[in-house]
């Protein structure tokens, strides 16, 4: 792929309508971004990524999700203007030559990922900038050989195309699929049609295989700027925060949503556990806010705690916490700057009773087992010891759950407790209980 110098304006920026949303730059640049590359005089620019993108060792790499989320952030002005996923770039030969088109816009994300993958690595940035060309140039040549291909249309249910295009014998027939899906999704110039339309043809669907590979371009799609157009206004980040994982658990309320339709179709399909992509999307970008310094209640910087609590409290799940070990490190960054402002030890955010009162023995020990896994822990081993005492003293096994919960419940509350307690990297001399 040759990396020309063209340059040019962008074209002019949408219309944002005025439907009650919450000010933009209220939530921190990730989740509601102000997209940059819709203003004129401006190219789009490579957003800085401070994680490590997953690192690919084929061009096959680059269409797992971990790669389309970094593809996703790194290009997201460009996407954004051109209302594009990543998998519709993957697979489209035109949105690839199109991004080329761009001047150094590719060279700079090739940069970019090349010096974060050989951080701390034997590797040159060089010699990784190298390999990176090269995948993509044989990306670009699979788009360039399906490009003039006959391929059906887009069938009501996904299955029926991945089936028409198994007889062409081109390329793989997942990858065709794609391609097909692609070329329609190109022509919906806004998230929320194609979220409509993704979402129509998942509803639809019987087939399990066919339902994942719909849920890989869902995920694209809310890795995009439509959040705050389907959660809707909302008062602070951490109303925010808590939008998103309902959403991503199907138990959204859709009276609170600007686009009611598309959101009651995505509860349904979470609720349903069909997109397992379309969730991890969501709570990352949820747990990504959280772990951000922007405020949680940036009206009343005095609510900043309790704010805390709220979103603590949703994080907290039957068996244990959402995302484990991930949640715990978000919950301890952000834990760490409140103490900072309330003049606090750093070590009470762990062991506060004000954050237990929402849940059981068996939620608090599956808590204080995930932090763990952090990095956070150092300073905090003796204040978990002792929250692990207290619930261990409560030697019956019924006192480990409410006993509202159903059967099924208090055994999945109890053997998730368990679970977690066993793959921490602590023994029963550390805590002093057997």
């Amino acid at each position: 792929m040759q990396n020309s110098n063209v340059s040019g304006k962008n074209s002019s920026p949408r219309s944002v309508v005025d439907n009650g949303l919450a000010d933009a730059r209220q939530f921190g640049e990730f989740l509601f971004d102000e997209n940059r590359s819709l203003r004129d005089g401006y190219q789009a620019p490579i957003n800085t990524a401070n994680a490590v993108p997953a690192i690919c060792e084929t061009e096959e790499d680059f269409f797992g999700l971990e790669s389309r989320m970094a593809i996703n952030r790194i290009l997201r002005d460009y996407l954004e203007k051109s209302v594009l996923t990543p998998t519709e770039l993957l697979h489209g030969h035109r949105e690839l030559q199109r991004l080329d088109d761009r001047g150094a816009l590719l060279p700079a994300a090739v940069s970019q990922l090349a010096r974060l993958q050989t951080k701390g690595r034997e590797q040159a940035p060089k010699e990784r900038e190298e390999e990176l060309y090269s995948f993509v140039d044989r990306i670009v040549l699979r788009t360039r050989r399906a490009d003039p291909a006959r391929l059906p249309r887009l069938s009501k249910r996904f299955s029926e195309t991945l089936a028409a295009v198994s007889a062409v014998g081109h390329d793989d027939p997942e990858y065709l699929a794609m391609v097909v899906l692609s070329r329609e999704l190109a022509g919906i110039r806004n998230w929320i049609g194609k979220l409509d339309r993704l979402c129509e043809l998942a509803a639809n669907e019987t087939d399990a295989k066919a339902v994942l590979l719909l849920d890989t371009v869902i995920a694209d799609v809310l890795g995009a700027n439509v959040i705050q157009e389907l959660i809707g206004w909302k008062r602070s980040l951490g109303d925010a925060i808590i939008s998103m994982l309902d959403l991503a658990d199907g138990t959204f309320d859709v009276e609170e949503s600007c686009a009611k339709e598309t959101v009651s179709a995505l509860n349904k399909l979470m609720a349903d556990e069909k997109l397992p992509a379309s969730r991890h999307v969501l709570i990352s970008r949820a747990l990504s806010q959280l772990r951000s310094s922007s405020p949680l209640f940036r009206a009343d910087p005095a609510k900043e705690k309790e704010e805390y609590q709220r979103v603590l409290a949703r994080l907290l799940v039957i068996g244990g916490i959402i995302s484990g070990a991930q949640v715990a490190d978000a919950i301890a960054s952000r834990g760490d700057r409140i103490a900072e402002v309330d003049g606090a030890d750093t070590r009470s955010n762990v062991s506060d009773d004000s954050h237990e009162r929402s849940a059981s023995a068996a939620r608090r020990e599956a808590r204080y087992s995930s932090s763990f896994q952090t990095r956070q822990i150092d300073g905090h081993l003796e204040d978990i010891v002792d929250q692990l005492d207290d619930v261990f003293r409560e030697r019956v096994v019924g006192e480990l759950y409410r006993r509202t919960m159903s059967l099924k419940d208090q055994m999945v509350s109890v053997t998730g407790a368990y679970t977690k307690l066993q793959k921490t990297r602590f023994n029963k001399k550390n805590i002093g209980w057997a």
